[in-house]
């Protein structure tokens, strides 16, 4: 995955866990492994597809600042370079960030350690067209954890270009917190889910924006700790930070409604159930309430394999019962079969895709999930359900009990009677095969042949 104009994707990743010089700063946990674990998703080209991942670790401010500026004066214009910071932070008297080294000293903090005023500079000095810049970095320690300082908002882009991109891990009146047990910083922890994961790519087309990135870890956060992720922007247009690993939502849609209306063929899931899903799975990521994400999380299921057809609707049930304002999908009036639109090329049009799925509680309904929902406050009568179950076993039934009574009504002539019975069943098969289902094409083709019978044996006779 290369730049939009066919340049390099390079990000330098630095993390400072060992502060010897200076006793206020204590050893950090976890930003070697915020470097180890962040870079490898860089690395790899199925999700960051960087082409160079530089990582520099425990470095003093010297080294710091030599690889910073290596880094930058080796970038082009049709470059994406991203720059990611772990470690502690300090703020001076000015209330100005520095970045703390390996050998940073509060008494002699500018000499000793990386200023945002330098980094700024590099920055605004940096060819590339896109620059990223993640901050996770941590001041003082502090009872039920070691807090990671916040940035000041007073952090400007000055000279940063047109592509600039900043995202910290915390506000200027917050702290964040390495967890104890955990392996990465919270921040970097929620950074590294959205990434491996894919959860992060907001708008459902394969990739993840720093946009998608900083709503998810901002999402994230929010569950677990008292702190908000801090952004500040000066692009024209989002940046591309990784390939989520997920198809395109479109492509998604055509493979759901391919796997929904094969199970509605087989007779297994409702075509409501079908019809409701596939117009979540239709539907942008922005464009989700409450209730669709969830049938969307159950699709995902079902596609991936993690849960059957039965499961599935199951969820679909739990999910329209516990959205209670959000409306149910209402049946539609049936068009006449010669109005009904015909599926998309992509599905082959299946018996099972039938209008039944909009009926109310009945026999020939009982297995859809979607019946449970209705069943309290169905009250027999002639619905559109009835009306199917008349078509698909009410007639074949009252022509078998015809047939005996016309054979003894014309002295055991069958012609009659077959012929009436015949007739009948090819009309019922004909008008109605798109709502018969196979139990009722099963039922008339019995009956039919039981018709051509008597039929015959009436010819003979």
């Amino acid at each position: 995955m290369t730049g939009p104009s066919g340049g390099q994707r390079r990000a330098l990743l630095i993390g400072v866990a060992s502060y010897p010089a200076e006793p206020e700063l204590p050893n950090l946990r976890c930003p070697l492994n915020d470097v180890e674990g962040l870079g490898n998703l860089l690395d790899d080209p199925a999700r960051g597809a960087f082409d160079t991942v530089q990582r520099l670790e425990d470095a003093t401010s010297s080294e710091m600042k030599l690889a910073l500026n290596v880094f930058v004066n080796e970038t082009t214009p049709d470059d994406t370079a991203l720059i990611y910071f772990s470690g502690h932070g300090m703020l001076d008297s000015s209330f100005d960030l520095h970045l703390c080294t390996s050998d940073s000293r509060r008494a002699v903090l500018e000499a000793s350690s990386v200023p945002d005023a330098f980094l700024w500079n590099l920055i605004g000095k940096c060819r590339a067209e896109r620059k990223v810049l993640i901050l996770d970095c941590c001041y003082s320690a502090s009872s039920g954890g070691t807090p990671r300082s916040a940035v000041k908002d007073q952090l400007t882009m000055a000279a940063s270009g047109s592509g600039a991109y900043l995202l910290a891990s915390t506000t200027a009146d917050k702290v964040a917190l390495e967890l104890e047990g955990d392996r990465y910083g919270v921040f970097t922890k929620h950074l590294i889910g959205g990434l491996e994961t894919g959860a992060a790519d907001r708008a459902g087309d394969g990739v993840i924006t720093m946009d998608g990135l900083h709503d998810y870890v901002t999402t994230m956060m929010a569950r677990e700790v008292a702190q908000r992720p801090y952004r500040r922007v000066d692009s024209s247009g989002d940046i591309m930070i990784a390939k989520s690993g997920r198809d395109t939502r479109k492509d998604r849609a055509v493979a759901a409604r391919r796997t929904l209306y094969g199970h509605v063929s087989e007779d297994l899931l409702d075509a409501k159930f079908a019809e409701l899903a596939y117009e979540v799975a239709a539907k942008p990521l922005s464009a989700l309430d409450a209730r669709d994400h969830e049938i969307d999380a159950a699709l995902d299921d079902l596609l991936s394999g993690a849960i059957g057809v039965g499961a599935f609707a199951g969820r679909l049930h739990q999910a329209i019962e516990s959205c209670a304002t959000a409306p149910a999908p209402q049946p539609r009036p049936e068009p006449a079969p010669e109005q009904q639109s015909k599926p998309e090329p992509d599905v082959e049009p299946a018996p099972g895709n039938r209008q039944t799925a909009w009926s109310a509680p009945g026999k020939d309904n009982e297995r859809s999930p979607w019946n449970q929902i209705d069943a309290a406050t169905a009250k027999p009568s002639l619905l559109p359900g009835n009306k199917d179950l008349l078509f698909k076993y009410g007639i074949p039934g009252a022509c078998l009990a015809l047939l005996p009574a016309l054979a003894a009504a014309t002295n055991g002539n069958g012609l009659l009677p077959g012929l009436v019975v015949s007739v009948l069943t090819v009309w019922n098969l004909k008008t109605n095969l798109p709502r018969l289902g196979l139990g009722g094409v099963i039922a008339n083709s019995f009956l039919l042949f039981l018709g051509v019978l008597a039929l015959i044996s009436g010819l003979l006779a």
